[in-house]
């Protein structure tokens, strides 16, 4: 990003026929988005009654500050900057009627870590621990914290709004009518889109029976003890759980080598899928 002592880092996992397409064009906007959020934030807050529209050097000289010291107004800023990307998507040359993608985003500024969550992706700090003296065995001792939750259609409050929305949540069915594997959305008499998540940037006709791509935020406090954050899509986290992943990640902390714990957290992920 653009703002001093500020750091953006994000997934966005596509899924569809233009899933790629939705993922590319939105990890270009959402940081632009994010920051013209701010600025815009920036010209109404505080304005003189007197004063229409804030000077240039005055959005300059404050640029950053909102999403470095305010968190009620970060929270706003991340939400109106999905809002933006997702209606940049909708009007783009990109199909999107039945392709979209998650948006899982992670500012590191100052003294804060600032979760905001589309989708099934997910975000997952890691911090050192006290290691007790009677394990001698291991080098380090990590504690995983989850930043996201995953936005799947059976959650109570996720698949409420589908219902009220018109839609309906199952899963796929075998011929004999028995489930299989997770919930979906779909229209409430034709079995479409089926999109196994309730929240995601893109996905016109899902968006028409309740998903949304209004972001979940979350903010905690930067720690002296936290080393470590994993954002992966749902292709990490379906076969390892937030502790092994952060437990992997740790090996190889030591030697900031973070595209060695990338790899590993990778194959270790198709080992446990081809099993």
């Amino acid at each position: 990003m653009g703002i001093k002592g500020a750091y953006l880092f994000g997934i966005f996992d596509g899924h569809g026929i233009n899933g790629h397409l939705a993922s590319d064009m939105s990890k270009k906007r959402l940081p632009n988005n994010i920051e013209l959020s701010e600025l815009v934030a920036i010209q109404s807050t505080g304005k003189p009654k007197n004063h229409s529209v804030r000077s240039f050097s005055y959005i300059k000289e404050h640029k950053g500050q909102l999403l470095l010291l305010d968190s009620r107004k970060r929270a706003e800023i991340f939400m109106e900057g999905f809002r933006k990307t997702a209606s940049d998507l909708a009007i783009s040359s990109v199909d999107v009627a039945y392709s979209g993608t998650t948006a899982c985003v992670v500012l590191v500024a100052g003294e804060n870590i600032t979760c905001a969550n589309a989708g099934d992706s997910r975000a997952v700090l890691g911090s050192l621990q006290e290691k007790p003296e009677k394990e001698a065995t291991i080098k380090y001792l990590w504690e995983s914290k989850p930043l996201s939750r995953d936005h799947k259609p059976n959650d109570p409050d996720e698949f409420d709004r589908i219902m009220k929305a018109g839609g309906r949540v199952d899963s796929y069915q075998d011929e004999n009518g028995n489930p299989l594997g997770p919930s979906r959305i779909w229209r409430k008499t034709q079995n479409v889109p089926g999109l196994a998540m309730s929240r995601s940037l893109g996905d016109r006709v899902a968006a028409e029976i309740g998903l949304i791509s209004t972001p979940e935020v979350k903010d905690v406090p930067l720690k002296e003890s936290d080393k470590i954050i994993i954002i992966a899509s749902d292709g990490v986290w379906e076969h390892i759980s937030n502790q092994r992943a952060i437990n992997i990640a740790g090996e190889f902390w030591e030697k900031q080598d973070a595209n060695s714990a990338c790899n590993k957290l990778v194959k270790e992920a198709n080992l446990e899928w081809n099993k």
